[in-house]
């Protein structure tokens, strides 16, 4: 791929693409990490290069694109693209695992966290963790136990209760979807 610059990219890796909302064309990133840039192709291979970093969540439906940037450092905003938020992680060091999430109301070190981001069309933020168990087996071992996923809500004013008015365990939301899937009675549920 040529930019209109000149630029060769050449055979570059496509680190993520997305169909945008007309369906006639799509957005991807070219190269690994922050790439190369990110641009739009048509079904005939021609493409510009995007230089608004919103311009990805304003051609493809936002909830379609998850955060986006290095291991180290995500980002996101939210459905109107006036709030964004961050996560930073160390790449190494004693903050390894603790990563810091940002916004303009939020600033919050939670660890193991991973999933993130905006409830739809508002300004509350969820963060998903997920924590392995270790299980001892004998003094000198231990073996690798169930995954506990938690959600963390910051401003939010959702509160997920079974009709009967108990609390629902939350296992991972799907808000786009305004599904999720909840736990009880030892069960996995899929609710609305």
């Amino acid at each position: 791929m040529r930019t209109k610059g000149g630029d060769d990219w050449g055979s570059s890796t496509i680190g993520w693409c997305r169909c945008i909302r007309t369906g006639d064309a799509f957005v991807a990133s070219v190269g690994q990490g922050p790439g190369r840039g990110v641009a739009r192709l048509n079904w005939k291979g021609e493409h510009h290069v995007l230089h608004n970093r919103d311009d990805p969540w304003k051609l493809c439906y936002s909830r379609d694109l998850e955060p986006k940037g290095m291991y180290t450092f995500l980002s996101i905003p939210d459905d109107s693209r006036k709030i964004t938020m961050t996560r930073q992680e160390d790449g190494h060091g004693p903050l390894v695992g603790f990563p810091m999430y940002e916004t303009d109301r939020v600033h919050s070190r939670i660890p193991d966290g991973e999933e993130f981001g905006f409830w739809p069309a508002s300004h509350n933020v969820y963060i998903v963790t997920q924590t392995t168990a270790w299980e001892p087996e004998t003094a000198e071992h231990s073996y690798e136990g169930p995954t506990i996923a938690q959600t963390w809500f910051y401003n939010a004013v959702e509160q997920f209760a079974w009709s009967d008015g108990v609390i629902a365990e939350v296992n991972r939301l799907f808000p786009d979807l305004h599904l999720g899937a909840f736990v009880r009675d030892g069960n996995l549920v899929i609710a609305h």
